[in-house]
């Protein structure tokens, strides 16, 4: 019952296993010197994105991440055709297609638009019977394609019950691991997340600063905010405080 994750499911999984086959035949025909060429040359205008690293993504092929496979399920289609045999290319923009599909945050029409991601995943798993018939029993994530439409009638858009977005806070967890002394890592943890927890119930419920930045609410959040550290976090520089009013 737990709806299938679109980074592991669709980035990390379909893209990524295209990605790979589409590697070691550009290699194999020696034209992967060619096909960085003409990466390098797409436009990134109609892109939501700062930059198409082409270089760093034919240098590092092997370890690219989701940010990479996303921008690469859009451009694919422009950049191997020629290069590619036409059943891969036809896969590539089917992958284009599904990823534009997925990728929404609001769904007017719920029926026509299961309807339309339906037809648009049974054309990728055909595709990819001429491709690579035994991709689709050895790897699983083919097969999660399927329950999607069902997944977004039940859940609603896949982007919003997408939960990797949430493993961004690993880098709170990591910082404060970081600089705990390593003898006790779990009490050091716990005493970190107790200040950050007490500085956001100053900053959101009690701390209320005025325009001045040289005004409090309460005669007992001035010595709070003097202490060391304490002020930094809220991006306060060393000042007095008053009471309001």
């Amino acid at each position: 019952d737990t709806p299938a994750k679109i980074l592991h499911t669709i980035l990390l999984g379909v893209v990524k296993y295209y990605w790979g086959q589409t590697i070691w035949l550009l290699e194999k025909g020696k034209d992967f010197a060619l096909f960085q060429t003409l990466l390098n040359s797409i436009l990134a205008d109609g892109l939501n994105i700062p930059k198409i690293q082409a270089d760093y993504m034919c240098q590092y092929k092997g370890g690219l991440i989701g940010k990479h496979f996303k921008t690469l399920s859009q451009i694919m289609a422009f950049a191997v055709e020629g290069l590619v045999p036409a059943d891969v290319l036809e896969a590539w923009l089917i992958l284009g297609h599904l990823t534009v599909l997925l990728w929404h945050t609001e769904i007017d029409d719920v029926k026509s638009y299961t309807a339309e991601l339906d037809v648009c995943i049974n054309n990728f798993i055909n595709i990819t019977c001429k491709c690579s018939p035994s991709i689709l029993i050895l790897k699983p994530k083919f097969h999660f394609l399927l329950h999607l439409p069902f997944f977004i009638q039940r859940f609603g858009p896949v982007v919003l019950f997408s939960t990797e977005r949430y493993e961004a806070y690993n880098a709170v967890f990591r910082a404060c691991s970081i600089f705990s002394n390593r003898l006790t890592q779990s009490r050091d943890i716990a005493w970190s997340f107790t200040g950050i927890k007490a500085h956001c119930h100053w900053r959101v419920v009690e701390g209320f600063l005025y325009r001045q930045m040289d005004v409090c609410q309460s005669e007992g959040h001035a010595p709070y905010l003097g202490a060391p550290g304490n002020g930094g976090h809220g991006g306060i520089t060393d000042q007095g405080y008053q009471r309001a009013g």
